[in-house]
């Protein structure tokens, strides 16, 4: 009943009001604001960069409801972060390059404000008050380094030199979701700028657990962040921000499906499992300006501890239970200067180092053979890097342009590995091993882009990097315990269009090629135990197009809509002499994603300042779940909307997701010793938004 109520609003208000107010004159004519990426490397604005990239705004992300990087897909091409409910990985796909497994690195980067989040486990943070996020498709690794061969996603937060007030934010929906931001914005002179903003979120859980009659997947969220800038002169600027955010939440809504019949089984464990973690990130910016351009140094640091507990089985038999606590420090330093980029010829060269540390602990209780397996993994890792870039504006003629750059990158990770069986009447010892992995990457990047009326098309080559490492559980004897880098060549071609109507549009086509694609499989150990390793697939190849467009067409109405497609496979993939697995799609990626989204707002000169409707509309295509590409998910779609109206500083927005009730998988794995285990998207939810901005 109250989906009907909330489409009934939605389609009588566009109904009604999508006749497009004009002027006398017939259609106001409309200026785009120039576009500025706050830590962007190569140049202050995105559209001359030579390369696909997606921009969303903060004032974007609260109109869409996006309060976490697995929400970001939408409105993005190529780029899929489902959520599996744990806020132990975020998997990140992009273009048909990405894992699912928290034992490997992503392949995608993420910077906070300019600091490298190098550890997965901290990619699943709550959003606020974010002033845009960036995401760059293709690699990125000239200027990024490691584990950006598919992308970068640059997240900036607003600055307290542009703000000054207070906000105050609520928010409320059914399943016993809700949220709470308060922000606080002011100036200490002329200089000094101060951030505080605290926030809780708490999503109260989608699916019961049968065995306890409790909600399997509720969460509790709470965090906060300060930041100091000063602006010492004209010329120089301090810049120091600190976040830190405590997550409890319950797992896993896993249940068991019978592929034969279709039908999924009710979510029902016996032990009690959970993933807890607390996440302390900070950062100090310094620029200086010169007469030739800047320098900068970005100093980082960060602190994670979590511990899992899992129900392994997944039934209500007392048959496997495993804790997993880790420990992450990080520690990065980086120098760069660049040129000024009012200048035809453009560089910017620096030197990139990071210490990193992780402690993993496991113990897997397995109460019918009363023993336990415990697993001691201790890795820490160093790497350093030099990179430059140039570009050469007008060359040879006006508006050609030339990039090229390079990147060395040298890194030594180590482990130190002990596991034990424990019995009761004695300790068997399995492994105990002390080695040392060493790797050089030489990135190189060249791009050729053509501006002209506003307009740019450009083309280019560049080589993607992610490093290997060691797998947490192997069989002895079997070459199992350590992986290989894997590398690609990414070719793209693409435009760049500013049309009337305040249209823009970017399309682009890719070639991916990579070697040693690093790929998550289960197996069986020899304790008896199934589980995941790491190993490199060969050849794989990805080959798409991606297409975004925005329009304003008259001044109340906006129009968003992306498009991407991909055919990532596997060119040689050999598991045996009897299997391979050569020609079959990469799993996990889907094959197409599609978002759309009409805003329309109505301004009011009586009680209301304005309303504003919003409708949102997302389709992920084919997702094959395994190599062999026997499992599939079927495309799905989703529907989400939303109506918004203000009075002075208070707004209050509807809203409401999923409002087909589009039942979908998000997971599906199957284990050999359990069957297949799936986890569905979340249901139909709605919910309420007040915002409150007290400005000075």
């Amino acid at each position: 009943m109250l989906k009907k109520y909330f489409l009934l609003a939605l389609s009588s208000g566009f109904a009604g009001l999508l006749q497009a107010q004009q002027s006398e004159d017939g259609i106001q004519p409309i200026t785009l604001e120039e576009v500025v990426v706050s830590f962007s490397k190569e140049t202050s604005r995105h559209k001359d960069i030579p390369a696909s990239i997606t921009l969303l705004s903060g004032k974007q992300l609260e109109q869409d409801g996006i309060r976490s990087l697995k929400n970001i897909s939408t409105g993005v091409p190529n780029v899929f972060i489902p959520d599996y409910g744990s806020k132990l990985y975020a998997p990140i796909w992009v273009r048909g390059n990405g894992t699912r497994s928290s034992k490997s690195a992503q392949s995608v980067g993420l910077y906070v404000d300019g600091i490298p989040y190098p550890e997965t486990a901290a990619f699943d943070f709550e959003f606020y008050d974010i002033e845009n996020i960036e995401v760059l498709r293709g690699p990125q690794g000239t200027l990024y380094g490691r584990n950006a061969m598919a992308g970068i996603i640059s997240v900036t937060t607003r600055s307290p030199l542009n703000r000054r007030g207070t906000d105050i934010s609520l928010s409320g929906g059914n399943y016993g979701d809700g949220n709470f931001t308060l922000s606080h914005y002011a100036k200490a002179g002329k200089k000094l700028g101060v951030a505080a903003v605290a926030n809780y979120n708490r999503m109260g859980g989608y699916f019961t657990n049968q065995h306890t009659g409790k909600k399997a997947d509720e969460r509790n969220d709470f965090s906060g962040r300060l930041r100091f800038t000063l602006q010492h002169n004209k010329n120089a600027l301090s810049d120091f921000h600190a976040a830190y955010e405590h997550s409890r939440q319950e797992g896993y809504a896993y249940s068991l499906y019978d592929p034969e019949t279709g039908t999924t089984d009710s979510v029902n464990y016996d032990e009690p499992s959970s993933y807890t973690r607390d996440l302390l990130s900070a950062g100090y910016h310094f620029t200086q300006q010169t007469r030739w351009g800047s320098i900068r140094t970005i100093t980082g640091a960060q602190y994670l501890k979590d511990r899992q507990a899992v129900d392994q089985d997944f039934s209500p038999l007392p048959k496997y239970y495993a804790v997993q606590p880790q420990t992450q420090t990080m520690l990065s330093q980086e120098v760069l200067a660049r040129s000024d980029f009012s200048r035809n010829y453009r560089w910017i060269t620096g030197f990139f180092a990071f210490y990193q540390r992780r402690d993993k602990y496991v113990e897997v209780t397995i109460p019918a053979m009363n023993a336990q397996y415990q697993i001691s993994d201790r890795q820490p890792v160093f790497s350093a890097a030099i990179y430059h870039q140039s570009s050469y504006n007008n060359l040879l003629v006006e508006g050609l342009s030339l990039t090229a750059g390079a990147r060395i990158d040298r890194e030594y990770v180590r482990q130190r590995y002990v596991s034990d069986v424990v019995l009761p009447s004695s300790t068997r010892h399995e492994a105990n091993t002390d080695l040392m992995l060493d790797f050089f990457e030489f990135l190189p990047k060249v791009a050729l882009r053509y501006g002209f009326l506003q307009q740019a098309v450009y083309v280019s080559i560049a080589k993607g990097y992610k490093t290997g490492g060691f797998n947490t559980s192997f069989r002895e004897g079997m070459d199992e315990q350590t992986y290989d880098p894997e590398t690609s060549w990414n070719y793209e071609a693409g435009l760049q269009l500013d049309l009337p109507l305040a249209t823009t549009i970017q399309a682009a086509v890719f070639l991916i090629r990579w070697k040693d694609q690093q790929i998550t499989q289960i197996v069986h150990l020899d304790n008896g135990n199934d589980d995941s390793v790491i190993h490199n697939a060969g050849q794989s190849e990805s080959k798409g197009a991606e297409l975004s467009l925005s329009s304003q067409p008259v001044g109340n109405l906006s129009l968003n809509a992306s498009f991407g497609c991909t055919d990532a496979r596997f060119r040689q993939y050999v598991v045996s002499d009897t299997l391979n697995y050569n020609g079959q799609r990469v799993p996990w990626s889907p094959a197409s994603t599609f978002s759309g989204s009409i805003s329309y707002r109505i301004p009011l000169k009586s009680f209301l300042n304005d309303m504003i409707f919003r409708v949102g509309y997302n389709r992920t295509g084919k997702i094959y779940w395994h190599e062999d590409n026997r499992a599939v998910q079927q495309p799905y779609h989703l529907l989400n909307g939303s109506v918004s109206m203000g009075k002075g500083p208070v707004t209050l927005t509807l809203w409401a997701k999923n409002i087909l009730q589009t039942d979908y998988f998000v997971y599906y794995l199957n284990e050999p010793a359990i069957g297949v285990l799936v986890q569905k998207g979340r249901p139909f939810t709605f919910g309420v938004d007040v915002k409150i901005a007290i400005v000075r």
